[in-house]
């Protein structure tokens, strides 16, 4: 059983990953556990993976329905992370 679940847990290929991750996040989501995107935060940094997490203080799942000033954040975080990653072809 324990086989299994290392088997078809994706966690446990996190080593894998090349690409690099952007994780943002509503702290109040309800519709995805938040302690796991913190959990893949973790693990990804540990392993040396570039990867950056923002997690949005009480806003949910949806950013067209946060704060202004957290969609601003959003998207800006987005653009600029698809500058870096996108256009400099890494």
């Amino acid at each position: 059983m324990r086989a299994r679940f290392i088997e078809n847990s994706p966690i446990y290929y996190l080593n894998r990953v090349n690409t690099p991750i952007l994780l943002l996040h509503g702290a109040e989501d309800t519709a995805v556990w938040v302690p796991a995107a913190d959990q893949l935060f973790v693990c990804l940094r540990r392993l040396g993976k570039t990867v950056e997490y923002a997690k949005y203080r009480g806003e949910e799942h949806t950013p067209l329905e946060w704060s202004h000033a957290n969609q601003l954040d959003y998207v800006n975080r987005v653009l600029r992370w698809f500058e870096n990653y996108l256009a400099s072809g890494h």
